[in-house]
């Protein structure tokens, strides 16, 4: 069963186009469950990232830490997630790895996958939806995946061969896996004029930053485009009817991991970019500068056009659809509709703002900043805000107000995971007061270098913030404390109402705000017999302003995004609960982080000690932990079953034979022990060793070597590949040697495995393969040798065989 909750949004009392939060993100200091050592899961990623509107995707779930008995939680009421079965094997980076002084680096965390079934109602609204889970041992942070209504494929190349794209407006999925790697897509232009290819990576929450490069089909770089700053980003280029261009990406350093998920969106035609003013207000009719690629002369440059817009007097959507004139045909764009004054700092003059009015502008290279003034009362309340990224322009702005002397009353940079900058102050005194927005992007004197400053009266009003999880231990209680933010110079006392708490969890005390207090302590308490689930809530505070009584519903901050452009990205509701049990078992690593000599390519047996406190005696198993110190380099460990009595095991850790001599090598588990909860549900509690598995290399005991360089062949052919194997005399045993054959040459080509007895070290692979054209071009296989120590512990060795199938 996949529960599916709700997301909903509060609106402000500020321009509908800006829709900007007022709420700060202030903290609920929730005591965590895993405090004591505790495993909680998370998420990471969806493959396909993008589900389009109206159909069912098979997908996969990659997540960290993941047990069986998970809860599911996808936050939009569109959307229906159907799990297909539990998290499978770890899932290595492959090589090639970091060398040198790199090998030491981070190691990105090891996911497993979940099989499932995503279902997205016609109705969907496109954007980015939540997900996230929760178990016994905590709450996971929030995961991202793209609705959409566009046309989309997926990933699908074979070796480092271009893939062919359908004709644009086309969308592809897929990730960049491992080190080194460059997808490459085909295009075939349709007509002259430019094309845009959009990145979408980071606002999926992959980690890593995207270069785009486009060459034409003699090799020659047309465009590029690094997204150094973490922003994804767009390159546009000049394209000819009926020319294949090459699209390239890969992540700026060269990184891969499986959870370098992304989005490429292709289009031809003009491309609109910002508008100045950004923003129509309702019933008004004005010049609009529109700006874009190939809007004015269809060349892929950064133009301009202007043109008359009558607005509507009512607004049934977020935007109003606009159709611009271009010289390659109809352009179809949307415009935010606004409900104050709209302008352009050039209409405005050197006249002050008559607030509520919001003016958009360019700014000048030949100013370190844009001033504006407005006359306030004493005791009034402003919001000033200043965007640029979040309406299409390319600049981090930073805002200042002026108090009637001149002097710095507040200052904003970047407001919370944005390089937009609020505030928010009540004057002191009445006068002339100055909002100052700067550029602390570097200058380039283009045109999407624009910003709009909205400036309006805040009228009476409060907003309340929490975090997105909460953890409560069972049979315990979890203390935070919700914040509210005053507008205004309202002051009164705001009742709390919580819905949806699970069962056996309430909150202790009175759910008051006092008048003129801007905080309060919430106490969860669970009983010894509360469910242990994760569950949706929702807290609202009623306040009564004017006589009029307001509701508000607390937000939470959302992550799992980089730079978001919007509130929907930036907040959520509802707030995740979640009831933890404590494990009643530890697991201590022997001899703690003693160095231990082990040969690479070899397996080494961890003496572990299993703990059993409480008469704890049920099925436990040892798991190598997602988050480890060092970059992996393919060192890897099981998921070990454990007998219900055991209290010492030996955890295999796989070293392979390329790790360097020069490092010692660490590896973190926990323990995942199934325990019953008051319900008599089978959890599955996780403890994480007291400390780390700590190995130093020692030479390998076994080498593999292909002894043909490169062999030619065609599809049909039967090919001989010559190896060879060096054996220590510390490995006096039989070796095996195969070919590995990639998934997707499943059926074309095969080759028996070979035994190398003591006393032979070298013998030949027989590989047959099929008369299939998919076999043509260059192939480099991977080979593998294996004795058993024991019969039962691997000693590996890897090489590679290149072929090239050549046409018949």
């Amino acid at each position: 069963m996949s529960p599916v909750t709700l997301s909903s949004s509060t609106a402000v009392d500020s321009c509908r186009p800006l829709l900007l939060a007022t709420w700060l993100v202030l903290g609920l200091a929730i005591v965590p469950a895993w405090s004591q050592g505790q495993k909680p899961p998370d998420v990471g990623y969806v493959f396909p990232p993008v589900l389009q509107i109206g159909e069912t995707t098979n997908v996969q779930l990659g997540g960290y830490d993941l047990t069986d008995d998970l809860d599911w939680f996808v936050h939009d009421e569109h959307v229906r997630l159907d799990v297909l079965g539990p998290p499978g094997d770890y899932l290595l980076t492959p090589p090639p790895y970091w060398t040198g002084p790199r090998a030491s680096t981070t190691a990105l965390p090891i996911p497993r996958e979940v099989p499932g079934r995503i279902t997205v109602h016609p109705t969907a609204r496109p954007g980015l939806v939540r997900w996230q889970v929760a178990n016994a041992n905590g709450t996971s942070s929030v995961g991202t995946v793209l609705l959409s209504r566009d046309t989309e494929v997926l990933e699908s190349r074979s070796r480092d061969i271009p893939q062919p794209l359908p004709t644009p407006p086309i969308a592809v999925s897929g990730r960049l896996s491992r080190l080194t790697e460059v997808d490459r897509y085909e295009l075939t232009a349709t007509r002259e004029g430019p094309v845009t290819v959009e990145l979408l990576a980071r606002r999926l929450g992959s980690g890593f930053q995207g270069a785009m490069e486009v060459h034409d089909r003699a090799g020659r770089l047309i465009a590029d485009f690094a997204d150094t700053q973490g922003l994804d980003g767009s390159v546009t280029f000049p394209a000819q009817q009926g020319e294949r261009y090459v699209i390239s990406l890969h992540d700026v350093d060269f990184r891969g991991d499986r959870s370098f998920v992304y989005r490429l969106k292709v289009t031809e035609g003009p491309r609109f970019v910002t508008a100045i003013p950004f923003g129509g207000k309702l019933g008004t009719e004005q010049e609009v500068e529109f700006v874009g690629y190939g809007l004015a002369t269809g060349r892929a440059v950064l133009e301009s056009i202007r043109q008359a817009v009558r607005f509507p007097y009512e607004a049934d959507s977020d935007g109003y659809a606009i159709t611009l004139n271009t010289p390659l045909g109809p352009v179809e764009v949307s415009v935010p509709l606004s409900d104050c004054e709209e302008m352009s700092a050039a209409a405005l003059g050197s006249e002050p703002l008559r607030p509520p009015m919001a003016v958009t502008s360019r700014f000048d290279p030949t100013r370190t900043d844009e001033r504006y003034t407005w006359i306030s009362g004493e005791g009034e309340s402003w919001l000033i805000s200043a965007r640029s990224r979040g309406i299409g322009g390319s600049s981090d702005v930073q805002l200042t107000v002026l108090d009637p002397s001149g002097k710095t009353l507040l200052q904003d940079d970047d407001q919370p995971g944005t390089l937009d900058a609020q505030i928010e102050f009540l004057a002191t005194s009445a006068g002339t007061y100055t909002a100052v927005v700067r550029s602390l992007s570097p200058r380039r004197t283009q045109l999407d270098e624009v910003h709009r400053l909205e400036i309006r009266r805040r009228t009476a009003d409060f907003s309340l913030d929490m975090p997105q999880a909460i953890n409560v231990p069972l049979g315990k209680s979890a203390t935070g404390t919700v914040k509210v933010r005053r507008h205004g110079k309202w002051q009164g006392p705001i009742v709390l109402s919580i819905d949806g708490l699970p069962r056996g969890v309430r909150v202790a005390g009175d759910l008051t705000i006092p008048e003129g207090k801007n905080e309060l302590v919430l106490a969860f308490e669970a009983a010894p017999d509360a469910d242990v689930v994760g569950t949706t809530i929702h807290l609202v505070g009623r306040g009564t302003i004017n006589g009029v009584e307001q509701v508000r519903e607390a937000l939470a901050p959302v992550g799992g995004a980089a730079l978001p452009t919007t509130d929907d990205e930036r907040w959520m509701t509802p707030v995740l609960l979640n009831v933890t049990m404590a494990p009643p078992f530890a697991i201590k690593v022997v001899d703690r982080e003693r160095q231990r000599e082990v040969h690479r390519g070899t397996t080494y047996l961890a003496p572990l000690e299993i703990v059993r406190n409480d008469g704890f005696t049920g099925p436990l198993q040892i798991a190598m932990s997602a988050r480890q110190a060092r970059d992996r380099q393919g060192i890897r460990g099981p998921l070990l079953p454990v007998g219900d009595t055991e209290t010492l095991v030996l955890y295999p850790c796989s070293m392979p034979e390329w790790l360097g001599t020069d490092l010692t090598r660490r590896m973190n588990v926990h323990g995942v022990g199934a325990v019953p909860d008051p319900r008599g549900r089978l959890r599955w509690l996780t403890s994480a060793a007291d400390a780390r598995i700590t190995m130093i290399m020692e030479g390998a005991l076994l080498k593999l070597a292909c002894l043909a360089e490169e062999t030619v062949a065609r599809p049909g052919d039967t090919v001989r590949i010559p190896v060879s194997v060096s054996r220590s005399i510390k490995l006096p045993l039989e070796t095996q040697v195969e070919l590995l054959v990639p998934d997707e040459l499943t059926g074309l080509i095969d080759a028996a495995a070979i035994t190398l007895p003591m006393g032979t070290d070298s013998g030949t692979l027989i590989v047959t393969t099929q008369p299939d054209a998919r076999l043509a071009g260059p192939w480099t296989f991977e080979l593998r040798a294996t004795a058993l120590e024991h019969g039962k512990w691997p000693v590996t060795s890897f090489a590679t065989a290149k072929i090239e199938f050549v046409a018949n």
